[in-house]
């Protein structure tokens, strides 16, 4: 039998709150403190290598600056609970999040949403690549997830690329890999296949001129068939339904197979979320920038996620 103790060093451990969302206020450090002696309680260790607020939203930028919850986080790292403090962001306002965990002082890794979709360069995405050029100089640990960015989802925009040659889930996460900015890729692995192909992502060579070329093509050729996250746009719109959340969910439950999860993600929206007979789902349709089919993916959520 292993010795956990001595293997424990091994291993980078991560645990995420998200509970903050409902007790703010004066028992804050308290709060903080208890939801870790659980974590650590339940992962049979002493201590993780990093203490996350998880799925920070734009409007919860101010707990960033807030000096009770800095003191609170600060705290559990005298005491060696935890060796680093983080957050986790699907946020449509992510520039401005990275922005303020580069500037409080006390964050030192974001894990956030980012793929071959929002590398593209210095020509696309400029707010995001500022954001990042600031939190790398502020050495802060960036780790990118939701790292193959619907790669898989839509085999007839790969076959001709495949034909090629081309594998896209190597590809895509290899994308991320290329940017120098970036520590860590996160990738499930369900199957001894993604086993394999997260190995040969992180491997040498990096993508070749005509892998790239393919790749951007294909980000093109998919792009109105993405949700790219930037909610901000379209739930304005719609009048109460977060049509950025909810393709989220319809993601995780037609492309991840991760069908119980998201339905019950869904059904925890508020009712307003999910009364579509009110939502205004074709002005948010027509304010998505990548032209993505709002109200039938919508409706093809409500109809798969409902029960």
């Amino acid at each position: 039998m292993l010795d956990r103790a001595k293997r424990r060093k091994d291993v980078y451990l991560v645990t995420k709150n998200t509970a903050y969302r409902k007790s703010m206020g004066t028992g804050v450090a308290k709060m903080f403190e208890q939801r870790l002696n659980a974590s650590l309680e339940r992962l049979k260790t002493d201590h993780v290598d990093c203490y996350y607020l998880h799925g920070l939203a734009g409007d919860q930028i101010k707990l960033l600056r807030d000096p009770g919850v800095k003191a609170a986080f600060e705290t559990l790292k005298k005491q060696g609970k935890t060796r680093f403090c983080g957050l986790s962001c699907h946020d449509a306002r992510l520039p401005e999040i990275l922005d303020t965990a580069a500037e409080c002082g006390w964050i030192d890794q974001v894990m956030f949403k980012y793929n071959f979709r929002d590398v593209g360069g210095r020509d696309r995405h400029d707010e995001l690549q500022r954001a990042i050029d600031k939190a790398a100089k502020a050495n802060l640990g960036l780790i990118a997830m939701k790292t193959q960015g619907g790669a898989i989802n839509f085999p007839d925009k790969m076959k001709q690329l495949q034909e090629k040659g081309f594998k896209k889930e190597v590809a895509a996460v290899k994308s991320v890999w290329m940017d120098g900015r970036i520590h860590v890729a996160v990738s499930e692995m369900t199957t001894r296949s993604d086993l394999r192909e997260n190995v040969a992502a992180t491997a040498e060579p990096a993508l070749s001129s005509r892998e790239r070329k393919l790749l951007d093509d294909y980000r093109q050729a998919t792009a109105h068939l993405y949700c790219h996250g930037c909610g901000h746009l379209c739930e304005t719109a719609a009048q109460g339904v977060p049509v950025a959340t909810v393709l989220r969910y319809l993601r995780y439950y037609e492309v991840y197979g991760k069908r119980q999860e998201a339905r019950a993600l869904c059904q925890a929206l508020p009712p307003v979320a999910r009364d579509l007979a009110v939502a205004n789902l074709d002005a948010a349709a027509a304010a998505c920038p990548h032209g993505l089919p709002v109200v039938e993916l919508i409706e093809r959520a409500d109809r798969q996620m409902r029960v």
